[in-house]
């Protein structure tokens, strides 16, 4: 996956519309605490596999705009295997979902609601949540590669995120530098 924008809105300490643009190449996050680091890796992870639909307690505390009345929003823009997309979710009182690709050089409607949420986490080979929220023990799926919270397990992934991981380090000369070696040997030993 390339992450090529996220935009938030009412989401946590975003009230005001956010966007982030990483660069193609490398990029950094730096910035003092509690100015929004997390919670934009955050928007990225419920953004792309929590269902929009998702109710409850725990969901106001992950979602709502802290003080404020106001709809949270994520939009993410994103490639995987050569396809470029489109996602944007809306939770809590407003909740939808909506899915574009890019198709003759501008985006078009692909999937909606539920299927929206579906096929974006059958992109990660996740594991529905099924009524409750996201676990990043159980439902992460292929995003593991992408990204691990501090409570998640590199243990018991659905079976086809595991071939689809061990396709991905079946190539010769993937790690260019040293810091990539070291990721390529820490994935390879959890997951070969």
């Amino acid at each position: 996956m390339i992450l090529e924008k996220l935009c938030v809105s009412g989401f946590r300490t975003f009230a005001e519309r956010f966007e982030f643009t990483p660069h193609a190449r490398f990029t950094v996050i730096h910035a003092p605490n509690g100015t929004g680091k997390s919670t934009l890796l955050d928007a990225l992870y419920y953004g792309l596999l929590e269902r929009h639909t998702v109710t409850g307690a725990g969901a106001k505390q992950r979602f709502e705009c802290l003080g404020r009345d106001l709809t949270p929003t994520i939009e993410i823009d994103f490639a995987v295997d050569g396809a470029r997309y489109r996602l944007r979710k809306v939770f809590l009182n407003s909740k939808s979902a909506s899915l574009q690709r890019l198709e003759s050089g501008r985006y078009v409607a692909l999937k909606d609601g539920g299927s929206a949420d579906d096929f974006v986490r059958n992109l990660f080979c996740a594991e529905a949540p099924g009524k409750g929220p996201v676990e990043p023990t159980k439902h992460l799926g292929f995003a593991h590669v992408l990204w691990a919270p501090a409570r998640a397990s590199f243990c018991d992934l659905p079976g086809s995120a595991g071939d689809q991981i061990r396709a991905m380090l079946g190539g010769a000369g993937l790690a260019v530098t040293d810091g990539e070696r070291v990721v390529q040997e820490r994935v390879s030993a959890e997951y070969l």
